[in-house]
């Protein structure tokens, strides 16, 4: 499998090559999740940060081996990755919650999702989608809600596709006659955060839709 991590991290991807890996060794789902786990988890905390650090500069698209995600799914799917396995208390969709690069982690899980994934799969005690909930109730009430793009949006996939809280209760209420559905599609929406005037770290996400300005939901 090392061969196949290897060429996961090249730039610029090489897609036939990693076919014809692929073809020839017949990785089993395991070793699929293995491997896609093992990218994501060394690849995504290097960010345009750090790149900016080294370079002087920001990342163009495709200067990271995490901008080649999505294509790397879309073939691994082909060959037998089950979106729903869990390796060592991990799951691709529960670490999409680490990709920092834009909507590349919502496309992902929009992706897996179309392909089986499950929202609620329980990884370590906690649903992917309640896990995402909450980490989002934190970063919001202990730093406020600028930089949350990645994570928010990616938070719309899943409950787009069904995703609760761990417990299962529903984690939005839907206004103007919207359905959850609809989130799927989440380059359609924004948000907004409302906090509490009396400061008590109480706060209330309102989903809005872009082009209409309609509030679709609320958090």
């Amino acid at each position: 499998m090392d061969e196949l991590f290897r060429a996961c991290c090249e730039l610029p991807i090489k897609p036939e090559r990693l076919r014809s890996l692929m073809e020839e060794k017949h990785y089993s789902p395991k070793e699929l999740t293995q491997t896609i786990l093992h990218f994501v988890d060394s690849e995504c905390f290097y960010d345009s940060y750090d790149f900016k650090k080294g370079h002087g500069r920001e990342p163009e698209r495709g200067e990271l081996p995490i901008h080649n995600l999505y294509g790397l799914l879309e073939l691994f799917l082909k060959f037998g990755l089950d979106p729903n396995e869990i390796e060592d208390d991990e799951n691709i969709t529960s670490m999409l919650g680490y990709v920092y690069s834009g909507y590349d982690a919502a496309n992902c899980a929009r992706l897996l999702m179309e392909h089986g994934g499950n929202p609620n799969l329980v990884v370590d005690d906690f649903s992917v989608c309640g896990w995402l909930s909450v980490r989002i109730d934190f970063e919001i009430s202990e730093h406020g809600s600028d930089d949350l793009d990645d994570m928010v949006h990616l938070w719309f996939v899943l409950l787009g596709y069904g995703g609760r809280a761990t417990n299962g209760q529903e984690l939005v209420e839907m206004q103007n006659g919207h359905s959850v559905e609809e989130l799927r599609a989440h380059e359609q929406f924004t948000y907004r955060v409302e906090q509490n005037a009396d400061c008590s770290g109480k706060w209330l996400m309102h989903i809005i839709h872009k082009e209409t300005n309609e509030e679709v939901a609320t958090f």
